[in-house]
């Protein structure tokens, strides 16, 4: 490692524009503009180099944020903290956990005799959108409807709860995906998985693939690869 003087030198050709993240979260859009699409985020203090600044937006590799919620200066980078449990809370704008033992019904509208449309297991997480007397209405995967306030956790409670159960997981993010026996297409395929699937992360990564635990039997859970091009970890 370099120090003092032979340091200084060494980082003058590596300074750069960069844009620093002065927001808790903050949406990255595919084009400049409000209405633009969401393709990810970025959150507080995180720095990435500046590609161009348009009309209250700075261009950054994955897309465009807003000129608001950035610092802009010529820097370094620096190290990032990964802090991956931590990390989850930043995916949710409003976080609840259901607090049950079994699963949580999801339905249609904010009554007890509504459809039900979807089932929160334990300690599964969701973004509350509303509260309708008594009622939350809750995005959890692909599923938004309304289950009871009473079994839900939020705020402080919430947090303190996922900080617990956080697991790293990998989510489906194409149609339909077979798992397989080995890292490789011509391999035996086990199970087809829709999109939105979610399976708990092993160690094992060969080459564009991830072996996941797949839960092919209750309590008898088979590891098998899937392609890391079709997921998107969480």
């Amino acid at each position: 490692m370099l120090t003092g003087d032979e340091a200084k030198e060494a980082a003058k050709p590596l300074v750069k524009l960069y844009a620093i993240v002065n927001a808790d979260k903050l949406n990255v859009r595919q084009d400049p503009s409000a209405e633009s699409p969401a393709v990810g985020y970025v959150v507080q203090n995180e720095r990435y180099p500046v590609i161009s600044e348009t009309d209250g937006w700075v261009e950054i590799n994955s897309g465009y944020i807003s000129a608001d919620y950035v610092d802009v200066k010529l820097a370094l980078d620096e190290a990032k903290k990964l802090d991956l449990k931590s990390m989850v809370f930043n995916m949710y704008d409003n976080l609840g956990i259901s607090s049950v033992d079994t699963y949580l019904n999801i339905r249609e509208e904010p009554s007890e005799n509504a459809t039900i449309i979807g089932k929160m297991t334990s300690k599964s997480a969701g973004d509350i959108l509303e509260t309708v007397d008594g009622w939350y209405k809750i995005k959890s995967g692909p599923v938004t409807g309304y289950v009871s306030s009473e079994y839900i956790l939020t705020g402080q409670a919430a947090r303190d709860e996922a900080l617990q159960v956080a697991e790293l997981m990998a989510i489906v993010s194409t149609d339909r995906l077979n798992a397989r026996t080995e890292p490789s297409t011509d391999a035996t395929s086990g199970r087809r998985f829709p999109a939105m699937s979610a399976m708990r992360c092993c160690s094992s990564w060969t080459a564009g693939w991830r072996s996941s635990w797949i839960p092919a039997r209750p309590l008898f859970p088979l590891t098998m690869w899937m392609c890391a091009m079709r997921f998107r970890r969480l």
